[in-house]
Protein backbone atom coordinates (compact mmCIF):
# COMPACT_ATOMS: atom_id res chain seq x y z
CA UNK A 1 0.00 0.00 0.00
CA UNK A 2 2.83 2.26 1.16
CA UNK A 3 4.69 1.40 -2.40
CA UNK A 4 1.80 2.02 -4.26
CA UNK A 5 1.29 5.71 -3.17
CA UNK A 6 5.07 5.73 -3.57
CA UNK A 7 4.30 5.15 -7.09
CA UNK A 8 1.34 7.61 -7.74
CA UNK A 9 3.42 10.29 -6.14
CA UNK A 10 6.42 9.64 -8.46
CA UNK A 11 3.79 9.51 -11.06
CA UNK A 12 2.00 12.83 -10.73
CA UNK A 13 5.53 14.19 -10.48
CA UNK A 14 6.48 12.89 -13.33
CA UNK A 15 3.56 14.23 -15.17
CA UNK A 16 4.07 17.45 -13.89
CA UNK A 17 7.50 17.79 -14.86
CA UNK A 18 7.13 16.32 -18.42
CA UNK A 19 4.19 19.18 -18.99
CA UNK A 20 6.80 21.56 -17.61
CA UNK A 21 9.50 20.74 -19.78
CA UNK A 22 6.70 20.33 -22.82
CA UNK A 23 5.54 23.74 -21.91
CA UNK A 24 9.51 25.20 -21.86
CA UNK A 25 9.67 23.02 -25.49
CA UNK A 26 6.89 24.82 -26.83
CA UNK A 27 8.10 28.35 -25.76
CA UNK A 28 11.44 27.40 -26.61
CA UNK A 29 9.74 26.30 -30.16
CA UNK A 30 7.92 29.50 -30.90
CA UNK A 31 11.29 31.22 -29.94
CA UNK A 32 13.21 29.81 -32.56
CA UNK A 33 10.47 30.29 -35.24
CA UNK A 34 9.91 33.82 -34.42
CA UNK A 35 13.79 34.20 -34.65
CA UNK A 36 13.88 32.27 -37.66
CA UNK A 37 11.07 34.59 -38.85
CA UNK A 38 13.21 37.99 -38.25
CA UNK A 39 16.47 36.47 -39.66
CA UNK A 40 14.83 35.91 -43.11
CA UNK A 41 13.18 39.57 -42.62
CA UNK A 42 16.76 40.74 -42.09
CA UNK A 43 17.87 39.02 -45.28
CA UNK A 44 15.12 40.13 -47.52
CA UNK A 45 15.78 43.53 -46.28
CA UNK A 46 19.47 43.46 -47.16
CA UNK A 47 18.91 41.61 -50.43
CA UNK A 48 16.22 44.79 -51.39
CA UNK A 49 18.49 47.14 -50.11
CA UNK A 50 21.35 45.53 -52.41
CA UNK A 51 19.43 45.97 -55.53
CA UNK A 52 18.31 49.03 -54.95
CA UNK A 53 21.71 49.89 -55.13
CA UNK A 54 22.43 48.22 -57.87
CA UNK A 55 19.70 49.66 -59.76
CA UNK A 56 21.06 53.24 -58.90
CA UNK A 57 23.96 52.75 -59.78
CA UNK A 58 23.05 50.77 -63.16
CA UNK A 59 20.79 54.10 -63.37
CA UNK A 60 23.49 56.59 -63.37
CA UNK A 61 25.84 54.47 -65.17
CA UNK A 62 23.20 54.39 -68.37
CA UNK A 63 22.86 58.41 -67.63
CA UNK A 64 26.69 59.14 -68.29
CA UNK A 65 26.70 57.32 -71.17
CA UNK A 66 23.75 58.79 -72.78
CA UNK A 67 24.84 62.13 -72.12
CA UNK A 68 28.41 60.96 -73.62
CA UNK A 69 26.76 59.90 -76.48
CA UNK A 70 24.23 63.18 -77.08
CA UNK A 71 27.41 65.25 -76.67
CA UNK A 72 29.01 63.46 -79.15
CA UNK A 73 26.33 63.89 -81.78
CA UNK A 74 26.14 67.19 -80.92
CA UNK A 75 29.56 68.11 -81.82
CA UNK A 76 29.51 66.02 -85.37
CA UNK A 77 25.90 68.07 -86.17
CA UNK A 78 27.89 71.11 -85.35
CA UNK A 79 30.98 70.04 -87.05
CA UNK A 80 29.09 68.72 -90.29
CA UNK A 81 26.94 72.60 -90.05
CA UNK A 82 30.48 74.05 -90.15
CA UNK A 83 31.34 72.59 -92.78
CA UNK A 84 28.58 73.19 -95.08
CA UNK A 85 28.67 76.72 -93.90
CA UNK A 86 32.49 76.93 -94.93
CA UNK A 87 31.79 75.62 -98.60
CA UNK A 88 29.12 77.71 -99.74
Amino acid sequence: MLLNKENKKFSNLKDKISNKENKKFSNLKDTLSSEENAQLSAEMILIMGTLLVIVILLGMYLTNISNYISESIKQVMENSRDSLINRL
